[in-house]
């Protein structure tokens, strides 16, 4: 699915400034260099220890990293109430986003529900508390309104308002930001605990789903240092060493989900074929207007494709995409991605 959650982290000095002075919310209680050019056989998460805390204090990075790793064996989809979902209206779809493995996602027809609402998200990430406090259940949160009305309940604080959150968002033609809270008071205390990934889950459990993105970075030399960027559950931004402001050394590892059609040759306008350690994949080459940014995709999941919808014949694939500055760069990186998730 299109990634499309209101509230994002550009975990950079210059953004955590602006909330320093902010107070933190309370947190919900639930139970130019490749990456890749130098390779070791190290352990998948230690990379962790050469993370650089350089936005809070020591352990920042190993709290957020390690909140990912206890949310990944949950199903998203347990984040919402059933009763107070079919309350909005007849679910067209329950379950899995079509590209986030992280997210849940519920979507109607805006004709039936009121306010047009169109779709409802649960997921876990990290992020900034909004304008508005709020509480939901018991606990303490933020709400942004609007037409993509978003809660965010605080899991793991991480510095100022920044946090691993449980977030849900709801999308519709008018402000429904009364539907979401009411969905958010009902889905909350029934996570005690919350319900784990199985594979007769409403989200599958896809061998992408329970790997941590960045453990590919576990596989190079020891010494080098990794500065986080907008760091998600299945979303690993770093820079090489230090960051610059052209980006240079930043590279992005993404696991999500793509169609298996779009993966067999409907490939996107600029595109071309590769094989990536033996995987079938494409790269999207070079853009000189954009600092030669490029984007590689490692279709790792072919053999073993999922549902997409549970009412379609649409089938998603685990999908490893590697972007960021220079093809040649990246394709180390695309190969050491793609082993760390054989040996996963």
């Amino acid at each position: 699915m299109r990634r499309r959650q209101v509230l994002r982290l550009i975990q950079t000095a210059s953004a955590l400034a602006v909330v320093a002075a902010l107070t933190s919310a309370c947190t919900l209680a639930v139970t130019g260099n490749a990456l890749g050019s130098e390779v070791d056989q190290g352990s998948a998460t230690s990379y962790r220890s050469q993370i650089v805390d350089d936005v809070g204090p020591p352990g920042t990075a190993a709290k957020m990293l390690g909140a990912f790793d206890r949310y990944r064996q949950y199903d998203p989809c347990g984040f919402l109430d059933e009763a107070a979902i079919n309350a909005v209206g007849v679910p067209a779809h329950f379950g899995n986003s079509y590209r986030s493995i992280s997210e849940c996602e519920v979507d109607f027809a805006p004709a039936a529900t009121p306010k047009g609402i169109n779709r409802i998200t649960a997921s876990v990430e990290q992020t900034i508390g909004a304008d508005k406090s709020i509480q939901i259940a018991g606990h303490t949160g933020t709400e942004h309104p609007g037409l993509r009305c978003a809660i965010s309940l605080p899991i793991v604080p991480l510095v100022s308002e920044v946090s691993v959150a449980l977030v849900y968002t709801i999308h519709s033609k008018q402000d429904a930001c009364a539907e979401l809270e009411a969905i958010a008071n009902a889905s909350v205390p029934h996570l005690d605990p919350p319900m784990p990934r199985t594979p007769s889950g409403r989200s599958p459990l896809t061998k992408a789903a329970k790997l941590d993105p960045c453990a590919a970075l576990g596989m190079f030399v020891p010494g080098h240092k990794f500065q986080p960027g907008n760091m998600q559950m299945y979303s690993c931004d770093v820079s090489l060493d230090k960051r610059d402001s052209t980006d240079s050394t930043r590279q992005v590892i993404d696991f999500r989900y793509i169609s298996r059609k779009s993966a067999r040759g409907d490939m996107m306008p600029g595109s071309h074929a590769v094989t990536i350690d033996g995987v079938p994949g494409s790269q999207q080459d070079d853009d000189p207007s954009n600092n030669n940014y490029c984007t590689i995709d490692a279709f790792v999941g072919m053999e073993n494709p999922v549902p997409g919808y549970s009412d379609g014949p649409l089938q998603l694939i685990d999908d490893i995409r590697v972007s960021g500055q220079h093809c040649a760069t990246l394709m180390a990186t695309a190969i050491t991605a793609v082993k760390a998730y054989k040996a996963g």
